[in-house]
């Protein structure tokens, strides 16, 4: 019975500490302007991960509306990741440029670069391009450009509302008032042997 007991316990360890699949960090989001909205779920595949809270999206979808086109959108993946960025003309006046970087701590709500996200739209008026970016005015100025269609902004709030990533992902954030407390409690640990120590010394 014991050689059962351990063997189950061997087996529960071993399960343990194998390693466990990871899918997608994903991020949810919303962009609105007015008659302008959209929302949807963006994701990174697993390695995508860039370090200092910057990642490479492989992957989104949701939906969008200028206020009279609405429909679907799917971003279009980098070929030229993970740090150049893409430029696609769409005609002779007009070109996109789009990396598919997302920063998640960066400049407050700033999360995307210049060049931004690069969505096919497909909606009302049939297949289009979306570009949604970070206009360069700071936190908060984000734009959109919709290609063919001559519709472009730079007053729009791009945000995440919740994400799923790593725990290794998140950035160090050690509040002040956890050094103290760890201090005072190592400080205080510290008096105790001391304490002992001399009351040992005397006896």
């Amino acid at each position: 019975m014991k050689k059962q007991s351990y063997v189950l316990l061997a087996l529960a360890a071993a399960l343990a500490l194998s390693p466990i699949a990871r899918a997608d960090d994903t991020f949810d989001f919303s962009f609105t302007d007015g008659s302008v909205s959209g929302s949807g779920t963006l994701s990174s595949a697993p390695g995508n991960y860039e370090g200092s809270q910057i990642w490479l999206l492989t992957g989104g979808s949701g939906t969008f509306t200028d206020g009279t086109n609405s429909g679907t959108i799917a971003l279009v993946g980098n070929p030229n990741y993970p740090f150049e960025t893409t430029v696609v003309e769409t005609d002779p006046s007009l070109n996109f440029a789009y990396d598919d970087q997302l920063s998640l701590f960066v400049g407050l709500a700033q999360y995307l670069t210049v060049a931004g996200l690069y969505f096919d739209f497909t909606g009302t008026f049939g297949s289009l391009d979306l570009n949604i970016y970070q206009s360069g005015g700071g936190p908060g100025n984000d734009g959109w450009y919709e290609g063919n269609n001559g519709n472009g902004d730079t007053n729009g709030t791009f945000s995440i509302t919740s994400y799923d990533i790593l725990p290794d992902e998140l950035p160090p954030t050690p509040e002040p008032a956890s050094y103290l407390l760890l201090g005072t409690g190592l400080l205080a640990m510290t008096g105790l042997v001391l304490q002992r120590r001399a009351a040992h010394g005397r006896a």
